[in-house]
């Protein structure tokens, strides 16, 4: 009950904002601008993170029982968007993105607890790490949809600084596909490979599909520093974002496939971007900036599920599930009717 009162508020507030009156100093949007269309390549570096605990139907496992860490995936994305000034100073925006890359590293943990590692003979004071393995990411595909609708909260006559208040909604996918296994840590020979063995190149080890949709809601404002230059900025808060994963695990015999482990729950994050706009022409400017997007989830009860190759489930606790990604965007914006008077 707490989280849908919380929710309500929210969108209160989103209406409120988007109702404020206009001030004294305010002026409507040029009808000569009236859209803009934008594109732009956001050179990233992402992260998918998660943990599960299964400690309570076997006390031998540790908390986290397993780990996995899609680090440092590199993707070029290629990013469309437009947007639409609506009368009474309202706007529309819309976008999307994709992109694929061939580089990073998935991590695969696994813990035991002390009482486990010492039934197999390893002296341990707390959760144990008796095996870690690297595979390289042959392969991951991005996408990202999203829309939001806002309005201008404070525009000034001089046309130097502008400020926006919006909400919107999101989709984020990203994929990964994982190949070969080098074991870099083992402390228990009976449980896994011997220490610095490798194999399996070239074959699919791990496949993982990721996907959050979100509500969120933002601000976002532009400062003139001079006739060429303007800085603007854009900061989103998540309040809510809704967790799909599935995990297959395609050596593994005794799982299922597609998926072999599932995720799912309710998180928050954050999206945020800088950018500095240089007006080339009249109707032509080019933007550079910095972006960070981040949604996460934790302490999910039954949010982790193992699917048995007989048909059989399992839940246990997620303890923690984080996607991010950040990198450098360059881009153009094509303004139709803009003037050298802007």
């Amino acid at each position: 009950m707490f989280k849908e009162l919380h929710r309500l508020s929210v969108l209160a507030a989103i209406c409120g904002a988007l109702s404020l009156p206009a001030t004294a100093s305010e002026v409507a949007p040029s009808s000569e601008k009236n859209y803009q269309i934008g594109v732009s390549t956001w050179l990233s570096e992402g992260r998918t993170q998660w943990n599960h605990d299964a400690s309570a139907f076997d006390p031998l496992l540790g908390n986290p029982t397993s780990k996995l860490t899609y680090r440092s995936v590199e993707s070029v994305i290629l990013e469309l968007s437009g947007r639409v000034e609506l009368p009474q100073r309202f706007f529309i925006e819309a976008a999307y993105g994709a992109g694929d890359a061939d580089d990073g590293t998935l991590i695969d943990d696994d813990y035991l607890s002390a009482v486990g590692a010492s039934m197999f003979g390893v002296s341990s004071s707390g959760d144990h790490l008796f095996s870690r393995t690297h595979s390289e990411i042959d392969g991951d595909d991005i996408q990202y949809a999203e829309i939001k609708f806002g309005r201008a909260i404070s525009r000034f006559s001089d046309e130097e600084k502008n400020f926006y208040i919006y909400g919107g909604l999101q989709q984020w996918k990203e994929e990964y596909v994982a190949t070969g296994v080098t074991q870099t840590v083992c402390t228990i020979a009976t449980l896994c490979g011997p220490q610095g063995f490798s194999g399996f190149a070239g074959q699919r080890v791990i496949s993982n599909n990721v996907q959050w949709n979100s509500v969120y809601i933002g601000v976002d404002g532009n400062v003139k520093i001079n006739d060429r230059v303007t800085l603007a900025g854009n900061f989103a808060f998540t309040p809510f974002a809704s967790l799909d994963n599935r995990d297959d695990h395609h050596l593994r015999s005794d799982l299922a496939q597609s998926p072999s482990f599932s995720m799912d729950g309710t998180g928050a994050g954050f999206n945020l971007d800088l950018d500095a706009q240089i007006r080339f022409s009249k109707q032509l400017k080019f933007t550079a900036g910095v972006r960070y997007w981040k949604l996460r989830v934790k302490d999910e009860n039954n949010g982790w599920r193992v699917h048995g190759v007989n048909g059989g489930t399992l839940d246990a606790n997620l303890n923690e599930f984080d996607t991010r990604r950040t990198g450098i965007r360059l881009g153009l914006i094509f303004v139709p009717g803009g003037s050298d008077d802007d």
